[in-house]
């Protein structure tokens, strides 16, 4: 998958409950702490005939009426090349964002995995914050962007063998391609390889559903979760960053 690909795929599986498109590009808002990737602007296109001192006024007035800080997320593919160097000379501060990275579904590799269950919306939510060991967002807000995926995905929880919950994670299937989002495992059993056998369970669900490629977002900070990844046969394919608007 190219990183425009990706991109789009992962805008569709996790949105905002508003979107503004501004010329080619996508500007997300959502209420709460629901993370900064979906409360900014993705620049996705460019326009022979746009215009870029107007676009970005225009991506802060949306943002201004929103009343939010105006955050755009960047990448290597981002339209115009120059879009990162125009915000930096206006006081756009830099910050790190993620590392995406991507693998191949192979046919067999996992037909060993543990079982999954799919949990009830509710259910789940309330897992996922038990095992992080702390309300990471917003509650209302994460239940939302949560409700807002329109493809067929997958609440995993991974239990032990006496039903007690391990891990957890979102899958969302998009043709041929499967995104995992809000991986987590119990914060009181970490280190024992929990992570990597719900991994596997993902892997093995999107190969029945006839995914050929599997990506995944780890916070730039995160060296373990990376390194974990790596030993999974994931590969970065690229990773983004953000600029903020000066006095935001």
């Amino acid at each position: 998958m190219d990183i425009d690909s990706i991109e789009r795929a992962a805008l569709r599986a996790w949105s905002a409950a508003i979107q503004q498109p501004i010329g080619g590009w996508l500007a997300q808002y959502h209420h709460g702490q629901a993370g900064r990737r979906i409360n900014s602007v993705t620049a996705l296109a460019w326009h022979d005939d746009d215009d870029l001192a107007q676009q970005i006024a225009a991506a802060e007035a949306f943002y201004r009426a929103c009343g939010a800080a105006c955050v755009f997320r960047l990448n290597a593919a981002s339209q115009p090349a120059d879009l990162d160097a125009a915000l930096a000379s206006r006081g756009y501060r830099h910050t790190p964002g993620a590392h995406v990275l991507l693998r191949p579904v192979i046919a067999g590799e996992h037909a060993g995995a543990p079982p999954l269950v799919d949990a009830p919306l509710d259910d789940w939510l309330a897992l996922h914050e038990a095992c992080s060991g702390q309300a990471a967002r917003d509650h209302a807000a994460h239940r939302e962007v949560l409700q807002r995926i329109g493809m067929p995905h997958l609440r995993a929880v991974l239990h032990d063998g006496a039903g007690a919950p391990l891990a957890c994670a979102i899958a969302v299937l998009d043709g041929a391609a499967v995104g995992v989002f809000d991986v987590v495992v119990d914060h009181a059993r970490r280190g024992h390889g929990h992570g990597r056998r719900l991994m596997a369970g993902l892997l093995a669900w999107a190969e029945q559903h006839g995914a050929g490629t599997c990506y995944l977002q780890v916070d730039a900070a995160n060296l373990v979760a990376q390194r974990l990844y790596h030993t999974l046969g994931f590969a970065e394919r690229y990773h983004y960053w953000y600029r903020t608007g000066r006095n935001q």
